[in-house]
């Protein structure tokens, strides 16, 4: 016996089982993720932990180093260490001394020496002294730069020292050299700043431990507790002054809220999961009908079809939403059957217009022919230019009438072809040469290069040549003299592909788009001035890219453009032989 389940059973069970499935697995991950996050979270707060001590560190340095500045630039003690021309002197060293204890009165240094002008001690007041070997370093460098910043290993103890050149009198008189204790109140200090136990080694008490972390984070496990630990140079060390600081952190502390946090994620993720669960039924039963049938009326009405069924009527949200979509729907039938009426008698008028303008507009060449040649009377000079400006705007109206006639033939549907075999190269010279009539005193050279199996082909010639036109005649306009303009045909896998590229001023990239739409390109009607000669950059009707276009689909071709600004463009259209044309000439 076989168990049928109905659809709605189906989504029941989906809508229950994968919410379980998905937080079963969503668990796990969780797990791993929030783990591998606090340590890494651990990790990276030493490492800042780090940088803060460092941080502090060199504002110590620098606090040291000014506070010796301002006793090395104090009157009272430029004085005594002006006088001092010998350490030798007993009384020299005497006042000296005291003078650097009234000042480390203030100044509070564990260290507090001053030396002459030769390097040679003349007062050491403070609870320590200076290794004359590892001062000498520190000391050299402050008379190259006028004071320096360094470390001073002290037996087992550090120093952080400031070494300050006195001048008087624009002569260098001697040197301060102050230093502080890095110790256990530094230590205490850094501790309590950075949540971190803090000591400073003398070496690297990690040099034999893998670094795998950021600056060092080694993981320490000693007597059953597992600790992370941080080691790195102190500020101001180097290779003749090893000493380092050493941050420590307590791990199992440090990770004993992730197990909190994994017990709140579980009870969490459960209330979650059975909420989802509740609602992703009540979902499942009340809005997936509704809504497909929303969805399959809107696909019915994108295929014209404005009938198809709608259920929900109820007074909620849903039943509202329905509604309103039935009042769009015949709102939308109404303005498309409305549109689509617009659009014939636009057509129609066009056509009609266009017809009948020919009658006036031919009359008028006849007529301006005529005069021309002097039948009608003898013409003057002045009226003979008179009348080649009414030739030139008659022209002007018949390529406007038929151009309006053209577009509105291509919106109405696909117009009518004849499709005679004829030869390609000619057709592109005659829209080439179409062109050209059209742009007198124009200085754009238009070279054309026809493949010599170029051939024959069914087309409408007529069309296709002023498909062509149009594109030479836009490549003239925005091309600037001196510029030029390459037409190029040639077969390519039977088809025949012709390329109009210029050198003119190109298309933006976000415009490319819309070019072959004739809507988009008379939206700027209220500027537009009309161009009978294709002046540089001059606007016409906007209606030679859109007629192009629907003349190369007509022949079941495409035309596309590449344009660069300041490089030009590159139009190419592509039509395919006629299936049953490449069958005739084979046999």
């Amino acid at each position: 016996m076989t168990l049928r389940l109905g659809l709605r059973w189906k989504i029941l069970l989906l809508a229950v089982l994968a919410p379980v499935a998905l937080g079963l697995a969503a668990l796990t991950v969780v797990n791993h993720r929030v783990s591998a996050h606090v340590r890494t979270t651990i990790d990276e707060d030493l490492t800042r932990s780090a940088r803060v001590c460092e941080a502090l560190i060199q504002a110590r340095a620098k606090a040291l180093e000014s506070a010796a500045r301002v006793v090395a630039q104090d009157p009272r003690f430029l004085s005594v260490m002006a006088l001092a021309g010998s350490s030798s002197d007993r009384q020299v060293r005497a006042t000296v001394a005291g003078v650097a204890r009234d000042f480390n009165l203030i100044a509070r240094a564990d260290l507090f020496e001053a030396f002459d002008a030769h390097g040679r001690l003349v007062a050491s007041i403070g609870h320590d002294a200076s290794d004359a070997a590892r001062r000498g370093s520190t000391l050299q460098a402050s008379r190259a730069s006028g004071s320096a910043t360094g470390l001073l290993v002290q037996g087992d103890g550090l120093l952080q020292v400031a070494a300050v050149q006195v001048v008087a009198g624009g002569r260098r008189v001697g040197t301060l050299l102050v230093g502080l204790r890095v110790g256990t109140a530094l230590a205490a200090e850094l501790g309590r700043l950075t949540r971190s136990q803090v000591s400073f080694p003398i070496g690297d008490p990690l040099a034999a431990r893998p670094a795998p972390a950021p600056r060092g984070v080694v993981e320490v496990a000693s007597d059953g507790r597992r600790s992370l630990t941080l080691s790195d140079a102190l500020p101001g060390a180097d290779a003749a002054t090893p000493a380092r600081y050493l941050l420590r952190r307590a791990l199992d502390q440090e990770m004993a809220f992730l197990g909190v946090i994994q017990s709140e994620l579980v009870g969490l993720a459960l209330i979650i999961l059975l909420a989802a669960v509740g609602v992703g039924l009540m979902v499942t039963m009340a809005i997936t009908r509704p809504v497909g049938d929303l969805v399959r009326a809107a696909e019915a009405m994108e295929r014209g079809d404005y009938d198809s069924p709608l259920t929900a009527r109820g007074r909620d949200e849903l039943g509202y939403l329905a509604q309103r979509f039935r009042d769009m729907r015949q709102h939308e039938r109404d303005y498309v059957s409305s549109l689509e009426a617009v659009a014939r008698l636009k057509s129609d008028f066009i056509t009609v217009a266009s017809h009948e303008m020919r009658t006036p507009v031919t009359l008028i060449k006849a007529y301006g022919e005529l005069l021309g040649d002097g039948r009608l009377g003898p013409v003057t000079a002045e009226q003979r230019r008179a009348l080649e400006v009414i030739q030139q705007s008659a022209d002007v109206m018949v390529r406007i009438t038929n151009d309006a006639e053209s577009m509105a033939e291509l919106q109405g549907e696909r117009p009518h072809l004849q499709l005679v075999e004829v030869d390609l190269g000619a057709v592109v010279q005659d829209g080439v040469g179409a062109a050209k009539a059209d742009a007198p005193g124009r200085r754009v050279p238009i070279a054309v290069r026809l493949d010599a199996r170029l051939g024959r082909m069914p087309v409408d010639a007529a069309r296709l040549a002023q498909a062509i036109a149009h594109l030479v005649r836009n490549a003239i306009r925005f091309t600037p003299d001196e510029g030029s303009v390459d037409v190029s045909a040639r077969r390519e896998a039977g088809a025949l592909v012709v390329a109009v590229c210029d050198t003119g001023v190109g298309v933006p990239e976000e415009r490319q788009a819309h070019l072959f739409r004739a809507a988009f390109l008379l939206s700027d009607a209220m500027n537009h001035h009309s161009s009978s000669r294709l002046e540089f950059n001059s606007a016409g009707l906007g209606l030679g890219l859109p007629i192009a276009r629907g003349i190369v689909e007509a022949h079941g071709g495409t035309i596309a453009v590449w344009s660069r600004p300041g490089e030009g463009s590159t139009f190419t259209i592509r039509i395919p032989e006629p299936k049953d044309a490449g069958a005739a000439r084979a046999a």
